[in-house]
């Protein structure tokens, strides 16, 4: 299970192919700490969602791997069946 910060930044790469590490922070984390950010996207690399290339120049980049993309899929139709299951309990035919 992701947190929603890794949720975040996978939608924002599923959109956007790849981003810096600076772009990612500012579109997807803002305000949160350098620390927090290196942790989040640690943690997606680690989950095998997204690759880091340049990491040791100072301007990594980001982009979302297959598993990435399936993941995020699914974290979509399983959010819209949710939804759909809470729509359907609260429109009940009434009879």
């Amino acid at each position: 299970m992701t947190t929603s910060e890794e949720l975040r930044v996978l939608t924002f790469l599923h959109r956007h192919g790849t981003a810096s590490l600076a772009v990612l922070a500012r579109a997807c984390l803002p305000g949160l700490p350098a620390e927090w950010v290196d942790r989040v996207v640690s943690n997606l690399d680690w989950l095998g969602y997204v690759t880091v290339y340049g990491e040791g120049s100072g301007q990594a980049v980001l982009q979302l791997t297959e598993k990435g993309r399936a993941y995020f899929g699914g974290a979509l139709r399983s959010r819209e069946r949710l939804a759909a299951l809470r729509s359907a309990a609260v429109a009940q035919p009434q009879g």
